[in-house]
């Protein structure tokens, strides 16, 4: 996988050469078209992790978290499709990718069990951890922006914009192996977890899994303002053809997430309800080179950081047909993801 990714960045590095070596035949005196639309096959890479977060309100410190998983994501790969509608200084941005299902990184899966069963502060530890292949079953990402541009000088503008993000991703916690503290229990009423690290082998289950182990699904949808800003360059360096570059940033007034956590093992299921204000934020740089009048290529970079937000927690096991609200315990969601992409544009104007 690491191949892959350093072939990416290679491939990026050679384009942007091209770039700077182009011929000329085109003027940035030319008057811009009242009407443009454009279309963008566009390939894309994925890193980062989604993160799953269980508390407890009936936690004995002060710390009331309980279990957290995260679902880490190495070089997951998509494709997809980009079309923009331009009308004078109005822009309409839409975009489709769709994840391929692989092994694309590892699940790690915590407890602090002992939380909610002793206030001993020396027993405040880790006490399960289980580790896992993280195979994505399916990742589909929706992304509509529209906003206006405003030319500071000819070639540098500053676009406003209002965007609206719709994802859902399934992954599975496959085959791995486990270390779960014994319980030991001190009399009727008390007793406590031994850390899965115990240097005491006989105080720690351990094993290994050879099936599917958990299920996760999100579904999360973002609404961001932001602002981008761009320059475009058009000279002996860039071939006399346009060069385009930008840096934007957006924060997201609202998030959620739908959450679901399918314990196979145990036929458990769980519904985590999030959303939070303000709790998300988007950084992405751009390039982009007119080798024609109507013909670009493009590379794009974001960075997406989802901080914690949390809601209700509802569940059932499979001889259950209705979920019960849990009301001792909280579910919480973050995410962050690195993107890296390439597309070729053609514009019709």
């Amino acid at each position: 996988m690491l191949k892959k990714v350093s072939a990416f960045i290679f491939l990026i590095i050679s384009c942007n050469f091209l770039v700077f070596g182009g011929s000329a035949n085109k003027s940035n005196k030319e008057e811009k078209p009242f009407f443009t639309l454009s279309v963008s096959p566009v390939f894309e890479i994925k890193n980062g992790n989604m993160g799953e977060w269980v508390f407890t309100e009936k936690s004995n410190y002060d710390t009331k978290l309980l279990s957290y998983l995260d679902w880490g994501i190495t070089s997951s790969f998509s494709a997809g499709i980009k079309s923009g509608i331009t009308i004078k200084d109005f822009f309409l941005n839409l975009k489709f990718t769709a994840g391929f299902p692989s092994n694309c990184g590892t699940l790690t899966d915590s407890d602090w069990l002992n939380v909610e069963k002793t206030t001993s502060p020396q027993l405040n530890y880790k006490t399960s951890f289980s580790e896992h292949e993280n195979h994505q079953n399916y990742d589909f990402c929706f992304n509509a922006e529209a906003g206006w541009s405003f030319n500071i000088i000819s070639s540098f503008k500053i676009s406003p914009s209002f965007s609206l993000n719709y994802a859902k991703t399934q992954f599975s916690g496959v085959n791995g192996q486990y270390f779960y503290g014994k319980y030991i229990e001190v009399d009727s009423e008390k007793g406590y977890y031994y850390p899965y690290n115990s240097e005491n082998k006989s105080y720690v289950s351990t094993g290994t899994y050879s099936e599917a182990v958990i299920n996760y699904m999100r579904e999360a949808v973002s609404v961001f303002i932001g602002t981008d800003f761009s320059y475009t360059f058009n000279g002996k360096y860039t071939g006399y053809k346009p060069l385009f570059l930008s840096l934007g940033f957006k924060i997201a007034p609202f998030s959620y997430t739908f959450n679901l956590d399918n314990h196979l093992l145990t036929s458990t299921d769980y519904v985590d309800i999030c959303q939070g204000y303000f709790r998300e934020f988007n950084i992405s740089s751009k390039a982009g080179y007119f080798f024609t009048d109507c013909f670009a290529l493009n590379f794009d970079f974001d960075f997406t950081k989802l901080n914690l937000i949390t809601g209700s927690v509802y569940d059932k096991n499979a001889s259950e047909k209705y979920y019960s609200k849990n009301n001792s315990a909280k579910g919480g969601a973050t995410a962050k993801f690195y993107n890296f992409s390439v597309s070729c544009k053609y514009v019709f104007q």
